[in-house]
């Protein structure tokens, strides 16, 4: 019998052993899926809070990108706008110039006519001028011609009365 409680013994101590275990299995069991659910529980709260964040970064995302947007555009319209601007000052100033080389062009062949008719005018001046001057040198000419002519015909009818048989008259003196 003595080994009868040797075997009895720890048997009882195994079943009093196993009874505390599953008691205390249930506890551990138990408080593990309160861990677990309360982990689970924290990390759909974290998972929450990341989503929340996610979602939050993204529409502030969005609303900058908007902004940006926006702004790029009304750069984009004013550099534009800009841009139009000085195409139509230069094409204002082109337009100008135009204006102001189509009247100096105007003015110029104007000028042109005008001194093509002065510089006719001046020939037909000079062109008279020397006809004048040649009438004027043809008459000097003749005037000297028919003065020699006077004193050769005055020196001829001198030289034939010496030579003729006239009485010779003296001179009267002028009074």
């Amino acid at each position: 019998m003595k080994r009868f409680y040797l075997f009895i013994i720890p048997i009882i101590g195994l079943i009093i052993f196993s009874v505390f275990y599953v008691q205390h299995l249930d506890v551990v069991e138990q408080k593990e899926k309160d861990k677990k659910a309360a982990e689970a529980k924290v990390a759909a709260e974290e998972a929450e809070k990341k989503a929340e964040a996610q979602r939050k970064a993204q529409e502030d995302a969005a609303r900058r990108q908007k902004e940006r947007d926006i702004e790029d555009a009304k750069k984009a319209a004013e550099k534009e706008q800009k841009h139009k601007d000085a195409v139509a000052a230069v094409e204002g100033q082109i337009k100008e110039h135009r204006d102001e080389y189509n009247k100096y062009l105007t003015q110029t062949k104007d000028n042109e006519a005008k001194l093509n008719q002065l510089r006719a005018e001046r020939e037909a001046l000079r062109r008279e001028n020397y006809d004048l001057t040649k009438q004027v040198a043809l008459a000097q000419i003749e005037r000297r011609n028919a003065e020699l002519e006077i004193q050769r015909f005055a020196a001829m009818v001198t030289s034939k009365a010496e030579q003729s048989l006239m009485p010779k008259v003296a001179a009267t003196p002028a009074k």
